[in-house]
């Protein structure tokens, strides 16, 4: 019986340290902010300004390509 209470606690313990946020910190996906009901105003401008700061790069990757070809 003792054995079964200390799984028990032990699987409590772990399972508090890997759900529990230790920090406060909240990590939001930008594939997803978009869309999202539960994403804050403030974090789908900067995903939206994030993407248009790739795009532009990207595009001017390409056409540095089409230059040097």
């Amino acid at each position: 019986m003792k054995n079964v209470f200390l799984v028990v606690v032990l699987f409590m313990l772990i399972f508090v340290f890997a759900v529990v946020d230790k920090h406060g910190t909240v990590v939001y996906d930008c594939r997803d902010a978009h869309w999202h009901p539960d994403v804050p105003v403030e974090v789908k401008n900067e995903c939206a300004k994030m993407r248009k700061e790739e795009w532009e790069r990207l595009r001017l990757e390409d056409k540095k390509k089409l230059i040097t070809t």
